[in-house]
């Protein structure tokens, strides 16, 4: 007879058991640990059994008063978490019964020792009747049932072992996503905390092998933090054979992390580990979860250790806080996120002055506002390329640094061999990194390198296929390269997918300008224009509106640029666009000169986007391409 403590604390159902005090469910010998809230559901089922328990009950149970969150988005994605441990389905429930809108039961026989007695509630009088009536047809098939039941545990078993065997290295290049850890403190300030960890486990594994493991990258992975979909689904969406998800939770001054390595197929933990420390143990902690992933992988595909995986560690946890949360608001991409992380970043070099990722990180604000914001833009690249060499003297084998420099030798130096050297040593360091693979392809596009920027844009998309930009410079890129059927096609899909993204818009207005369909192009071009009231949109419409014969709104957004002239920043080449469609050739000209005379960023298309084409043939066109140091064919 089982003693009366794993009596009260082991609960059997089906091939599982649940051990209620430490929240850890078994099968076969195989090891699988629930979440917190898929738990508590569990544990709602077993204490009823062959009962409905009501949705209101168990969100009352899982979420307490005062809490305020979606909770019918939470409980189903809590449910569904629950079945993808139990291998289990809503559409033919082996242990989960759905009641639509209305609640759950568990279907599977319940016992709480080893003597296999049944533990259900009272049944109604409906339901008595039907049992006594299904007793007689039970004794008549048992002994059939008995024979198919054996075979059936061999082969459970079987399975079993199959499962917690270590697998031979597949064949191929694996591809993998780690999926954003769950903050389960209860403290939604500790998000920074959590993107962190996700970050650091992608970096070090992005560091092993490439050619024979891929990582997904953080922004595709990023959006599905808070959603409920399946992991089949996910991994039917990212194309991934594996995933790797975690869960962070406080308990007074200690962290306590769970990972969990699953395979998509059939969704089974290959393997799953707990790591727990004291809060000022927090640099040991997360070095030590992306320590025993890394080693967990490396030893059951025998992928080897390459490029810098193991990522520069600070002084102490004041530095790495303030690190974390530098990333956390630059990773926002908003002109306020980059000045936030800018305070965080410095906050975290005094803290520590010689940590080389806080360094990194400055570089990488300083380089998005001057690419993006068009922030004082001559200070702002001192700054950054200032805050890049320190941190390579700090640490020459981070890939970041090397990136800032490779944009900044680009788009404003103009010296486009030191950028693709300095390209390549990031992609060196860090080959699993898209937005590396798309800032260069850009460049490799802008010297009309078409079949080259191809091949970097399709590494970068591999790595992060829900990437809308890197979505967009695949689209951007056939409009440069005269293949228009293939922009509208690849930018027509952007916008179903995201109605909202207004350069999917602004590209796919100039590809239908280049067909000639200039209805269709300056719809586009309006909505661009109305979901982003940038520069470039203006500009892209007033040319639009010039070559479709209405000048006078050409002129007239004209008009505006130089209005808003008054008050910000306004590059020349944004009415050089406009006076390009007017048919305006010496304003043109004389506005693109003052355009390279500032060294404007935009301006490093001009060799192949196709509404400088009315220019081409002018001498003063030859001129301006050696200018900006591109090479004439």
């Amino acid at each position: 007879m089982a003693n009366s403590t794993e009596s009260t604390h082991i609960v059997r159902f089906g091939e599982f058991e649940l051990d209620l005090r430490t929240g850890e469910l078994r099968s076969h010998g195989h090891h699988i640990i629930l979440q917190e809230k898929p738990f508590q559901i569990l544990t709602a089922l077993l204490e009823r059994p062959g009962e409905m328990v009501a949705r209101e009950e168990l969100i009352k149970r899982l979420w307490p008063a005062g809490t305020f969150v979606d909770f019918e988005l939470g409980l189903n994605k809590a449910v569904n978490r629950l079945r993808e441990s139990l291998n289990d389905s809503a559409e033919q429930p082996r242990f989960i019964e759905t009641f639509p809108k209305r609640g759950y039961r568990l279907v599977a026989v319940v016992t709480r020792n080893g003597a296999g007695s049944a533990e259900v509630s009272p049944a109604s009088p409906a339901q008595q009747s039907k049992n006594a009536a299904l007793a007689v047809g039970v004794l008549r098939w048992r002994s059939a049932v008995a024979a198919g039941l054996l075979a059936i545990m061999a082969m459970v078993s079987y399975v079993a072992w199959r499962r917690n065997s270590r697998a031979p290295a597949p064949t191929g290049r694996i591809m993998m996503a780690v999926l954003p850890f769950q903050n389960l403190t209860g403290d939604p300030e500790q998000e920074y905390l959590t993107d962190g960890l996700t970050e650091e486990t992608i970096a070090r594994l992005g560091g092993l092998q490439p050619e024979r493991l891929g990582i997904i990258a953080r922004t595709s992975v990023m959006g599905y933090k808070h959603g409920d979909k399946r992991l089949d689904q996910i991994g039917r969406e990212l194309d991934v054979q594996y995933v790797l998800e975690g869960s962070v939770r406080r308990d007074r001054n200690r962290l306590r992390i769970t990972a969990q390595l699953i395979q998509v197929k059939d969704q089974s933990h290959l393997w799953a580990q707990e790591y727990d420390r004291s809060l000022q143990d927090i640099i040991a902690l997360q070095d030590d979860v992306a320590a025993g992933v890394t080693q967990e992988i490396q030893a059951r595909w025998a992928i080897e250790a390459r490029g810098h995986p193991v990522r520069h560690q600070p002084a102490n946890a004041e530095a790495y806080d303030a690190y974390l949360r530098g990333r956390y608001s630059l990773n926002r991409r908003t002109e306020e996120g980059l000045h936030n992380a800018l305070g965080y970043f410095h906050a975290a070099l005094e803290a520590d002055p010689g940590y080389a990722l806080a360094d990194a990180g400055l570089a990488d604000c300083y380089v998005l506002m001057v690419s993006t914001y068009d922030i004082s833009p001559e200070a702002t690249v001192v700054q950054a390329r200032a805050a890049a060499n320190k941190a390579l003297a700090l640490d020459p084998g981070l890939a970041e640094p090397h990136a800032v420099l490779a944009v900044i030798a680009q788009n404003h130096d103009w010296n486009w061999e030191e950028s693709e050297r300095e390209f390549k040593l990031a992609m060196a360091a860090d080959p699993a990194n898209p937005t590396l693979h798309h800032w260069y392809s850009a460049g490799l596009a802008a010297r009309g390198r078409f079949e080259e920027s191809v091949h970097e844009i399709a590494i970068a998309r591999r790595l992060d296929p829900m990437s809308l930009p890197i979505r967009t410079a695949e689209g951007a890129e056939s409009y440069m390269a005269r293949r228009y059927n293939d922009a509208l096609g690849e930018l027509s899909r952007i916008v179903e997918i995201e109605p909202n993204y207004a350069n999917a818009y602004l590209y796919r207005g100039l590809t239908y300008e280049q067909q000639g369909k200039w209805k269709e192009a300056i719809a586009d071009l309006e909505t661009s224009a109305k979901l982003d009231d940038s520069l470039r949109s203006a500009a892209m419409l007033g040319e639009a509106y010039a070559l479709a014969g209405d000048k006078t709104r050409a002129r007239q957004i004209l008009n505006e640029l130089q209005v808003r002239a008054k008050r910000e920043h306004v590059s020349p080449l944004y009415p050089a666009i406009i006076h390009t469609g007017l048919g305006d050739r010496d304003m043109a000209f004389s506005e693109l000169n003052a355009a390279v005379e500032e060294r404007t960023t935009d301006i490093l298309g001009i060799k192949v986007v196709a509404f400088y084409d009315p220019l081409r043939s002018d001498q003063r066109f030859a001129s301006l391409i050696r200018r900006v140091g591109l090479p004439p064919n």
